[in-house]
C-alpha cells in the first residue's frame, strides 16, 4: 500500500500561480510545441535520459497518454508526460502491473529558471487531481525529483542501481484516496 497523495504538500506562490496555466497536449498538437518541448527536455536531462521527438510523438499516440504543458506568460516553460503502467513493459516488475489503475509519470521537465518555484508541483498536482487513476508511480533519478514526488505523497518502493545507465532510480508509488 502506498502513501496517500495530499494536495496540501504541493505549493506554489499566489503571484506565480496566477501567471501560470496548464494545458493538455493532444497528439495532433505535437508539431506546434515540438521544438519548445525538445529545448526543455535538453535543458533538463543528460543525453542518456532524454526523450527524442519520435519518442514523444509515439507516446502521445498511445492509449491513455497524458501530456500536460505548463505555460507562464503564454510561453511553454515545462511539461509532464505520463502513461498507464501497462503501456510500459519495462515496468512489469510492479505487482500491480496489469490492473489498469496505475499511471506512470514518465517525465517532468522545466526550464531552468522555473525550477524550485513550484512549477513541477503544479503539474504533478494537476495530474493527481484530474485523472481517474487510483495509483501513481514514477522513478526519481535526482534529488530534486525525489523531493518533488515525496512532497506529493509518493513513497519509496525500491531502488534500482544503474537503472538508466549511470543513474540510480528510486521507484516511487502513491495511492490516491478518494
Amino acid at each position: 500500500m502506498g502513501t496517500s497523495f495530499t494536495a496540501a504538500g504541493l505549493t506554489d506562490s499566489t503571484i506565480e500561480r496566477e501567471e501560470r496555466e496548464i494545458e493538455i497536449l493532444r497528439a495532433e498538437d505535437w508539431e506546434r510545441v515540438r521544438e519548445r518541448i525538445l529545448v526543455i527536455e535538453e535543458s533538463s536531462f543528460p543525453p542518456d535520459l532524454r526523450y527524442s521527438a519520435e519518442d514523444f510523438q509515439h507516446d502521445l499516440s498511445r492509449e491513455g497518454s497524458r501530456f500536460l504543458i505548463l505555460k507562464e506568460r503564454e510561453v511553454i516553460q515545462g511539461f509532464l508526460h505520463a502513461l498507464p503502467l501497462e503501456e510500459l513493459d519495462y515496468l512489469s516488475f510492479d505487482e500491480e502491473w496489469g490492473r489498469g489503475d496505475t499511471l506512470y509519470v514518465v517525465n517532468i521537465a522545466l526550464m531552468p529558471d522555473l525550477r524550485g518555484r513550484g512549477g513541477g508541483s503544479r503539474l504533478l498536482r494537476h495530474l493527481l487531481e484530474t485523472t481517474p487513476f487510483v495509483r501513481y508511480a514514477a522513478h526519481a533519478v535526482s534529488p530534486s525529483s525525489l523531493r518533488l514526488f515525496s512532497g506529493a505523497g509518493f513513497r519509496r518502493d525500491r531502488v534500482f542501481p544503474r537503472w538508466m545507465g549511470e543513474h540510480d532510480g528510486v521507484y516511487m508509488i502513491c495511492d490516491k484516496t478518494l
